[in-house]
């Protein structure tokens, strides 16, 4: 009797880790000569003297890399091109189109070209060209230049602002006026979170912050288009209790396919405001 009820146990486990194996969707990316909206970024020295290179890479081809110093004085550069990656050999080609005044040294330009040798979900490890070392960037993932999204006539409310590392404060007023600071990543028509902490109350006297520890995450449907952006009509209060969740692994979004349905979703358009406008 106790073998019997074992192999049942064995059985029921077994299944119940196939059933939900089979239940994730997979929301990935299908470029394979481009990367997809990433930011790579890498700082040495210490508080009072930091050396910062961080590189975006646009789907699209373009890459913006941002170099500098901070510690007594402040100096920073933004390169803007079109690259090239080859995947067969590792290797970006970067060719420089417009970039503001250099004011650092040689050493702190933008290279020519960058190889790659290993990549991971959140690390890339190059080689310096100078010397043949290798160096590690921290590796984000599905970022964007949209400087923010916002509903009605003004960003003041209901709206989203963007950092192109990966960073957003989401405002949202439904009962009370509610202030998420979130990581993010967009891929298709996902806007994936990482929500940190929540904020209510406008006014300094009145406000309250909640941090969320471990960070929540979950996610929002999305389309985008030109100028516009339908955000998912969803209250952010109600899925803090972790009925989104997804996974992040192999380069891939992993999300419940139960929850992947475009059937009944009511939509809001947001008024996209893109870098540089």
């Amino acid at each position: 009797m106790k073998a019997k009820f074992t192999l049942l146990l064995i059985f029921l486990l077994t299944n119940k880790t196939a059933i939900s194996q089979t239940n994730k969707v997979a929301i990935k990316s299908s470029n394979k000569n481009t990367f997809f909206n990433e930011y790579w970024s890498k700082s040495t020295g210490n508080l009072g003297s930091v050396f910062f290179d961080n590189y975006y890479f646009d789907e699209n081809g373009t890459f913006i890399h941002t170099y500098g110093y901070s510690g007594g004085m402040y100096y920073v550069t933004n390169c803007k091109g079109i690259y090239k990656y080859n995947p067969a050999k590792n290797e970006i080609k970067l060719f420089r189109i417009k970039c503001d005044k250099e004011k650092l040294s040689k050493a702190r330009q933008t290279p020519s070209k960058i190889v790659i040798k290993e990549l991971t979900d959140t690390a890339v490890t190059l080689v310096d060209p100078k010397n043949g070392s290798d160096f590690i960037m921290h590796r984000s993932y599905a970022m964007t230049t949209d400087q923010y999204w916002y509903k009605g006539s003004n960003s003041s409310h209901n709206s989203i602002h963007f950092t192109r590392f990966g960073q957003a404060i989401i405002v949202q007023e439904t009962d009370i006026r509610r202030e998420y600071v979130c990581n993010y990543h967009i891929l298709n028509n996902y806007l994936f979170l990482e929500m940190k902490s929540m904020t209510t109350g406008e006014h300094y006297s009145e406000k309250q912050t909640t941090p969320f520890t471990p960070e929540i995450k979950t996610y929002i449907k999305i389309n985008i288009e030109k100028d516009s952006v339908y955000l998912e009509n969803i209250d952010l209060n109600e899925t803090i209790n972790g009925n989104r969740n997804w996974i992040f692994q192999n380069m891939e979004y992993l999300i419940e396919a139960t929850n992947n349905s475009k059937s009944n979703t009511e939509y809001d358009v947001y008024t996209r405001v893109i870098e540089n406008e």
